[in-house]
């Protein structure tokens, strides 16, 4: 509901009824409608229909500005407050994106997270990846929850 009516490209692992929902531009990272995921995708496992996940160049390369990946990736406020004191660089790797491969001969070195709200209690991180002046605007109005991790030296 914050981005509707806005030009913001999603991508999310097993989409189903976020893309119709959100009506949001979206890639479902596990490439069950992109016929290029499955040829370019990195290995994830061994289940039908999830075998492989889109690379972060992938992404990066169709201008995905939020990362909704993995979907459970919510948690109450509260819990959200203790996690943000303690996040660490390895933490992203929960979104199953080799983080040390180049783009474009460059590394990524710092990563920003969004705490979207839910309802009330219910914040969903995303991993806000292209920037986006309607998102930027979001952010402010809605006073969302920011997150900047760096890469470890």
């Amino acid at each position: 509901e914050l981005f509707a009516g806005k030009d913001v490209v999603i991508a999310i692992g097993g989409a189903g009824a976020v893309p119709y929902y959100s009506e949001l531009k979206t890639v479902d990272m596990l490439g069950l409608n992109d016929k290029r995921i499955p040829e370019i995708g990195n290995l994830l496992g061994y289940m039908p229909g999830h075998r492989v996940i889109a690379p972060l160049w992938y992404l990066v390369e169709r201008e995905v500005n939020l990362i909704l990946w993995p979907n459970n990736y919510t948690h109450s406020k509260e819990v959200y407050r203790n996690w943000a004191k303690i996040a660490k660089w390895d933490d992203l790797y929960r979104y199953y994106l080799d983080l040390n491969k180049p783009i474009d001969g460059s590394t990524i070195d710092e990563v920003t997270l969004l705490g979207i709200p839910v309802d009330e209690n219910l914040i969903t991180m995303a991993w806000y990846l292209t920037p986006s002046d309607a998102i930027d605007r979001v952010i402010q109005e809605k006073r969302l929850f920011v997150l900047k991790l760096r890469r470890p030296d």
